[in-house]
């Protein structure tokens, strides 16, 4: 999902012409992500496709489940026991990461100006600075710490 569009982000960084465009592309999707990331939840364009997103988790979880109890199941027939006790873990694990996908959506935010704002102040961050530092403009995570999901 684009957040921002390659307009935007011209006019914000008072860009003319086509030359960049590639580097510019780069450095959007990087600053949405680091947004994202931050976050720690799901974005959605609409108030709709979150209300869509999270009817959906129930049916999600229950097919993950499914997988979990066949891929334990399975692991208990292994006779070799670490084996058995890998295959049980990884199903463990996958199921895990079923829940916390979930969360991630039931917790998810629809995107507003302050989270554009946030990811133009990072894009500008990151089209300015080009050596290692900090991850992102402490203006940013100010803005974004109001949407910040604790999955």
């Amino acid at each position: 999902m684009s957040i921002l569009t390659l307009a935007q982000a011209k006019a914000h960084l008072r860009i003319d012409g086509s030359a960049s465009d590639a580097d510019l592309l780069q450095k959007i999707e990087a600053a949405e992500r680091a947004a994202v990331d931050y976050i720690g939840c799901d974005l959605y364009e609409e108030d709709y496709e979150l209300a869509e997103a999270i009817a959906a988790v129930p049916a999600e979880l229950a097919a993950a489940k499914a997988v979990y109890d066949a891929s334990y199941a399975a692991a208990l027939l292994i006779a070799d026991a670490e084996l058995s006790a890998m295959e049980q873990e990884y199903a463990a694990t996958v199921y895990a990461r079923a829940v916390y996908a979930a969360t991630r959506t039931r917790q998810g935010v629809v995107i507003n100006d302050t989270i554009r704002a946030s990811i133009l102040l990072i894009l500008g961050w990151l089209f300015e600075v080009r050596e290692d530092g900090e991850s992102m403009p402490r203006a940013a995570r100010d803005l974004l710490h109001a949407y910040r999901c604790y999955a």
